[in-house]
């Protein structure tokens, strides 16, 4: 009967040191496991979901992104990683640093970006679904330019944000000045000043710029310069992940939840164009 008692409390100790109580958890300041899993919606696909909460980094500005986490990429990220059920959080960075963050392993995760964005960096993976596409348009003071495509480009300074890779392809081999700067309303206030001829922006991210400064004089020309699908990128350490993601934000787009975040967050940009 001692040995039985003995062996008894042996167990109950040992177990106690497994599987602390939720006062002792919380003393520590560890979330219990079962909580977080509760509060982050997380679907059970064997082992591979991460405990910590993946640190993705977006370099976009509005209506994109936003410091309140609300622009369109915001949105479509928490919803994709809620039906994925993995835990995420976001922060702001430079775009042009973004990359590099992520292919370190600083940061877990970053995008969306195009297709040729994962050549410069080797230990980034794509999730194969686009997550945006992206349109690159040109806007100007000047009235006598009409067009901005081709051999139209010659003879004018230009302006776009760095580490943008798609800007860098459509003014390569650009015969006069490029300027770049950090973010895209610094390239639209250089055009309001007349300091350089033609701004090169996203197109729904130069139209908040515009309409956040009140700039009545600058135009966007109707040519788009380019289209592309952008995606989004993780570490190659989340490879596996990649392919559960690309499914949930598949299901975000048909049910219908993409298109709604897309018509909030666009309506009043589109009112009187």
């Amino acid at each position: 009967m001692k040995t039985i008692v003995i062996t008894t409390l042996v167990c109950m100790i040992a177990l106690a040191g497994v599987f602390p109580s939720a006062s002792a958890q919380a003393a520590s300041g560890a979330t219990p496991v079962a909580n977080l899993t509760s509060a982050q919606g997380l679907a059970s696909e064997g082992d591979n979901t991460p405990l910590e909460p993946l640190r993705f980094v977006v370099g976009h500005h509005p209506p994109y992104s936003n410091q309140e986490q609300t622009g369109i990429i915001d949105r479509v990220l928490i919803e994709t990683f809620k039906r994925a059920g993995i835990p995420l959080t976001l922060r702001k960075a430079p775009l042009g640093r973004a990359g590099n963050l992520v292919n370190s392993g600083v940061e877990d995760g970053c995008g969306p970006r195009i297709a040729e964005f994962s050549a410069h960096f080797p230990n980034l993976v794509r999730v194969e679904e686009p997550a945006i596409t992206f349109e690159m348009v040109a806007y100007t003071k000047q009235p006598d330019i009409r067009d901005f495509a081709g051999d139209n480009q010659a003879g004018y300074t230009v302006g776009h944000v760095f580490g943008a890779i798609m800007l860098d392809q459509i003014v390569k081999g650009y015969s006069k000045t490029t300027v770049k700067l950090r973010n895209p309303r610094q390239v639209l206030q250089l055009l309001e000043q007349d300091r350089i001829d033609i701004a090169i922006a996203e197109r729904w991210t130069g139209l908040e710029i515009l309409k956040s400064l009140g700039l009545k004089n600058v135009r966007m020309l109707p040519t788009p310069l380019e289209r592309k699908p952008a995606y989004f990128y993780l570490h190659r350490d989340y490879a596996h992940l990649a392919p559960r993601i690309a499914r949930a934000l598949r299901s975000v787009k048909a049910d219908g939840t993409y298109a709604k975040i897309m018509n909030q967050s666009l309506s009043a940009l589109q009112t009187g164009l």
